[in-house]
């Protein structure tokens, strides 16, 4: 007797301990350290969160907030943006206080390919790797597709 008792008793402790979880906030997988963002135009930013949370996104003054959806999805619209060639900071605050940032975003719309070890590249390709995941786009939102130049 005493057995099931204490298999119950681990059993809703188990439960107590993971009902204080709460989910992360998170990022679309495009919104990574050191991308451009499209000058001029609105900038859509998009994750997960729990259902319900306010969500702030912010770079510098550029401020948007939205609630997460019974999904878990939200979305805001951060204000058209001057070309800046200083390194700046994406800030994504939950409600719970949780935050992801992203570092090192320039905003503009020519990317400049270098390498160390490629002094005069001959060609680029971008996202051409099958589990690629693409983070440039254009003004209207809209991800480029994978592109290569040598051909």
């Amino acid at each position: 007797m005493k057995r099931p008792i204490a298999i119950l008793f681990l059993f809703s402790l188990a439960l107590i301990s993971t009902s204080n979880v709460r989910a992360k906030v998170t990022l679309h997988t495009i919104f990574t350290d050191n991308m451009v963002l499209q000058r001029d135009a609105e900038l859509p930013v998009w994750g997960w969160a729990e259902p319900g949370e306010k969500i702030t996104v912010a770079i510098i003054d550029n401020k948007a907030e939205a609630t997460a959806g019974d999904d878990g999805k939200w979305m805001v619209r951060l204000k058209p943006m001057q070309v800046s060639d200083k390194p700046l900071q994406m800030e994504i605050t939950g409600g719970q206080g949780e935050k992801a940032v992203r570092k090192n975003i320039l905003v503009g719309e020519t990317v400049v390919v270098s390498s160390d070890q490629v002094a005069k590249p001959a060609a680029v390709r971008f996202g051409w790797h099958q589990t690629a995941e693409p983070n440039l786009s254009n003004k209207e939102g809209l991800l480029a597709s994978p592109f290569r130049t040598d051909k």
